[in-house]
């Protein structure tokens, strides 16, 4: 007889440049590992809407916060991640000190 060590289990890998990078194929398997994980009707509620309040890097960042200690995230290029949550958060930036009535086409 031989003992023999179960295998590492691998963690969930999804490719953000394939079809399961889609925001709602996304939203689709957060639900299904919030339900896995035991979360109520309005947690999982929360996730879905939260999924969809924002932009895409919004949505992956999400699912990442969430679910990061399930599944690895792939992309093509790991800088592009960096490049997108560096617009993201100048965009934000620039959304909450600069109001959208202000007209600064004469500056210049």
């Amino acid at each position: 007889m031989a003992i023999i060590g179960k295998e590492k289990r691998t963690r969930l890998q999804i490719d953000l440049t394939g079809p399961e990078g889609n925001v709602f194929c996304l939203i689709g398997t957060g639900l299904r590992l919030g339900k896995q994980l035991g979360w109520n009707k309005a947690k999982l509620q929360e996730f879905s809407e939260g999924m969809m309040s924002q932009d895409y890097t919004h949505a992956v960042e999400l699912f990442d916060h969430h679910f990061g200690p399930y599944c690895d995230l792939i992309m093509a290029d790991p800088k592009q991640h960096k490049e997108l949550v560096s617009q993201h958060t100048v965009d934000t930036i620039a959304k909450a000190l600069i109001p959208d009535d202000e007209d600064f086409s004469t500056i210049g």
